[in-house]
């Protein structure tokens, strides 16, 4: 994934943490600026640009972000015009939520293990954000963190383990906005994007083991005569 932004002479990732990276950007030909990108050059961010006055140039070298990914922090240093390094610390805080009541559907009541859900946000064929949302009942409010500064008509991509692919339209208004309760059908526990004979097979195979995976389709912690059941009422059903 090239994040070199169209306007700069030079750039250099130095770290990564999720789909989060910084490192620095030259806008000016010999002048670092630290920098901070989400997965692609659209998503870049002049760090230099939020330090007081009385830095020439800037580098990030660290990053991390907390639990559930609300908060970014970015680490490195600031240069003096008299060559004097700064430490400095960067913290980002996503200016546009999307929240949301994620639907798991034919699921028990409390999971025996926490199910992952990635979401990718696009808009004109690029991501512009990203993350995961860890669910462990039917019903999952979740935020999904997008930079202000991005507006317009995008869609939002709901995906992971035993459930199928849901996509949502939106149109971003650099505030924040409520998508509303969004349901995600389950029983693909081959993750082939449609619910079919191969996932019966996977299930039957499985029957009887007390595992938290994709056959567990329910994620009651046993494969059971319920998830054979959950995968032929859902059987060909397909990814949006």
């Amino acid at each position: 994934m090239d994040l070199h932004p169209a306007t700069a002479y030079q750039s250099a990732a130095t770290a990564v943490y999720l789909n989060r990276q910084a490192g620095w950007v030259e806008y000016t030909q010999g002048t670092k600026h630290a920098a901070f990108w989400q997965g692609n050059s659209a998503s870049a961010v002049d760090l230099h640009a939020y330090l007081p006055p009385g830095y020439d140039s800037s580098e990030a070298v660290g990053i991390w972000t907390d639990n559930p990914g609300i908060n970014t922090y970015v680490t490195g240093f600031a240069v003096t015009p008299s060559n004097n390094k700064h430490a400095m610390l960067w913290k980002l805080v996503p200016d546009q939520t999307l929240s949301t009541n994620l639907h798991l559907l034919d699921t028990v009541a409390t999971f025996a293990a926490n199910r992952q859900i990635t979401y990718t946000v696009i808009k004109n064929n690029l991501t512009i954000a990203s993350g995961v949302i860890n669910a462990n009942a039917p019903f999952t409010s979740a935020s999904v963190l997008v930079p202000q500064s991005q507006t317009g008509a995008a869609t939002v991509v709901f995906d992971g383990s035993s459930f199928l692919r849901r996509v949502v339209s939106c149109n971003l208004t650099g505030n924040n906005q409520n998508l509303g309760q969004i349901d995600v059908s389950n029983g693909d526990a081959d993750l082939s994007g449609e619910v079919d004979a191969v996932d019966i097979d996977l299930v039957i195979a499985d029957f009887g083991t007390m595992v938290v995976g994709n056959t567990d389709v329910d994620v009651s912690g046993e494969v059971d005569a319920v998830d054979i059941d959950i995968v032929i009422a859902n059987f060909g059903n397909v990814d949006q």
